[in-house]
């Protein structure tokens, strides 16, 4: 499946500084999750094909995947070419997002999509991690389209 990365906003402070439990809550929509970005990637320096992905790195955000890039095609159907975080061989394995100092992701928001031009459903499988422990995990489906 061909599923292309833009990550709009990143990261909001939790008010709160001590976590006993944790646990991750999907929402859907721009906005719905972040409210003020402490970090954003807008990979803009991914504008040509070749690009390691495997140490990407930017505004003290990690966001790899052994591949490298892969530009030249419209992936969210709004005539972008390039600036997105896609690989050569298709975001077939797991993307990583961390902080780069290590402090943990308290919410993400990213835009993501298939470049297809035909009718084809977007799949995306997530997990979150905190001390190295599975926190928590789901899947978005949405049919292309909606």
């Amino acid at each position: 499946m061909k599923t292309i990365l833009r990550m709009l906003v990143i990261l909001i402070p939790l008010v709160s500084c001590s976590i006993s439990l944790a646990a991750t809550t999907q929402t859907i929509g721009a906005g719905s999750a972040v409210v003020s970005a402490e970090r954003v990637a807008t990979f803009d320096s991914l504008n040509s094909s070749g690009i390691d992905l495997s140490a990407y790195s930017e505004d003290n955000l990690d966001i790899t995947v052994d591949d490298t890039t892969f530009v030249g095609f419209d992936a969210f159907g709004d005539g972008t070419t390039s600036q997105f975080h896609y690989g050569t061989s298709g975001n077939s394995s797991y993307v990583t997002i961390k902080a780069s100092d290590a402090s943990p992701i308290r919410a993400l928001e990213a835009k993501v999509g298939h470049g297809w031009a035909v009718v084809i459903d977007l799949n995306i499988y997530w997990e979150t991690w905190l001390g190295g422990v599975l926190v928590s995990s789901g899947q978005y489906w949405e049919m292309w389209g909606t």
